[in-house]
């Protein structure tokens, strides 16, 4: 694995257990900080550890639709975001992640930062 996608997961990995694992390295980026096409990208490719960049992408689905339409996205995202990990859950929806508190919170994180600019 190359060194700027090494880090990437390192940091990603440090970022689901609530810290930073080390410091990152020159031109990778903070996950926080990508864009949901961004993330998607990286979901896309061969090897890429979808549990943790599944969560990830989600907040930043949230944060992104959040930011473009808070009427809409608000009360969509309130029952989505469990609706659809309960059915991941119980197998009625098909992900490329595992079902995860982990990516409800980082929807709702996601919804939140949409809403504060934070």
């Amino acid at each position: 694995m190359d060194p700027v996608k090494q880090s990437l997961v390192d940091q990603l990995r440090g970022l689901e257990q609530g810290k930073q694992t080390r410091k990152p390295k020159k031109g990778a980026k903070n996950p926080r900080a990508m864009t949901h096409a961004e993330l998607l990208m990286e979901r896309m490719k061969e090897g890429a550890e979808q549990d943790v960049l599944g969560p990830l992408e989600h907040g930043a689905f949230a944060r992104e639709w959040t930011q473009e339409n808070p009427v809409v996205a608000v009360p969509s995202l309130l029952a989505s975001i469990p609706g659809y990990t309960l059915a991941k859950l119980l197998g009625l929806q098909n992900g490329r992640s595992s079902a995860s508190i982990d990516e409800m919170a980082e929807g709702y994180r996601g919804m939140w930062e949409g809403l504060t600019g934070k």
